[in-house]
């Protein structure tokens, strides 16, 4: 649920627009020239890409204290691990 619900928060403004680095690159222009800086608050996104989303994600899991990690790979692809339990069944 919390994947579904990043996955809507960052699809942007036309969610049938798959072109979303470009439409990435031109909402944080915007933002960065309406607030004067360039340290952008998450909450201010409306699109993201890998980063962004993984942000989110984290930010949320933190919150809602659901065990996850932030990795970042190679090519600016981030991603979230989470811890899931082990369980043992005995029979």
């Amino acid at each position: 649920m919390l994947a579904q619900f990043v996955a809507r928060q960052m699809s942007g403004f036309d969610s049938t627009n798959k072109c979303i680095d470009h439409q990435l690159e031109v909402h944080l222009k915007k933002i960065k020239e309406c607030l004067e800086t360039s340290v952008i608050p998450l909450g201010q996104l409306r699109v993201g890409s890998y980063l962004e989303r993984a942000l989110l994600f984290k930010a949320i899991a933190d919150r809602i204290c659901l065990p996850a990690a932030l990795v970042r790979g190679e090519y600016g692809i981030s991603w979230i691990e989470i811890a899931v339990p082990q369980v043992i069944f005995n029979h």
